[in-house]
């Protein structure tokens, strides 16, 4: 995508009353590209490389440094995205120390998803024993970094399922709001549920080529995906018939409605 496309649309939806976050891989971003965005922009979130984060001996440190300070110069939010592989529990305490240290005082984490590389996922994807520590090294976390707003991706509720409906509704927590609370827009222009849901079945339109009013009103897959609970797979699905699923409802991505390659719900033996 252009760069002018890019702020045509973020303007757009700006004007419109529309809360823009906007998520990048990017950690070398330009002051000029920065500058022209972020009088659009609510939140800016960075995804972080893990790895590299730790082992590039902090020229990658450098670069975030300079967008959090840029962001931070201009009152937006600036939040960091981190993917919860086996690599990220193991070194969890000093991640976080190094995000905290640039600057960082959103920090948003990320489930490791299924990918089309079966060896990458079960090299990556973490056990049950290593996502209960995950869940206690974030429970620490929150209570030794108060300061810092934790969140998780909806694909984590499962953490959260027994909190109750009305717990549940009174934090915001509704499961999988892709297509509803959310949308994707990939470099070509091409949309998306989410992130996560890019692919033939999930193309909801083009703004390079539509309106992004139009697209969110009237694209098929969009309300395909915000009306996946009443649909008759899932409501036969084990998600489907679990008390929990109108604030969990489960990641598409894991759903066996849809091709999941893992078991969604981490129970011990499920």
């Amino acid at each position: 995508m252009l760069r002018g496309d890019i702020v045509e649309i973020l303007s757009y939806a700006y004007h419109k009353n529309l809360i823009i976050h906007l998520t990048s891989g990017k950690h070398d971003i330009s002051e000029e590209l920065l500058n022209n965005l972020s009088r659009y922009l609510t939140v800016l979130q960075i995804g972080i490389r893990n790895k590299e984060l730790l082992e590039t001996q902090g020229e990658d440190t450098g670069k975030l440094e300079r967008i959090v300070r840029f962001m931070k110069d201009r009152e937006k939010i600036i939040g960091a995205n981190i993917v919860v592989d086996r690599y990220c529990i193991e070194h969890f305490d000093r991640i976080l120390k190094a995000i905290v240290k640039i600057g960082f005082r959103t920090i948003t984490f990320l489930r490791y998803k299924p990918s089309a590389n079966t060896e990458s996922w079960n090299t990556h994807n973490p056990t049950y024993s290593q996502m209960m520590k995950f869940k206690q090294l974030l429970t620490k976390a929150a209570r030794v970094y108060s300061e810092i707003m934790f969140r998780i991706d909806c694909s984590f509720t499962f953490l959260e399922k027994d909190l109750g409906t009305d717990m549940a509704q009174s934090r915001g927590i509704r499961g999988c709001v892709a297509g509803s609370r959310i949308i994707s827009i990939v470099p070509d222009g091409g949309v998306y549920p989410c992130s996560q849901l890019v692919g033939r079945d999930y193309y909801s339109g083009n703004v390079l080529k539509q309106s992004l009013k139009e697209i969110w009103e009237n694209s098929e897959a969009l309300m395909n995906q915000r009306n996946y609970r009443s649909n008759v797979a899932f409501l036969n699905s084990k998600c489907g018939k679990c008390k929990a699923k109108e604030y969990c409802g489960a990641c598409m991505v894991f759903q066996e409605v849809v091709g999941g390659a893992a078991k969604y719900c981490m129970k011990e033996g499920a």
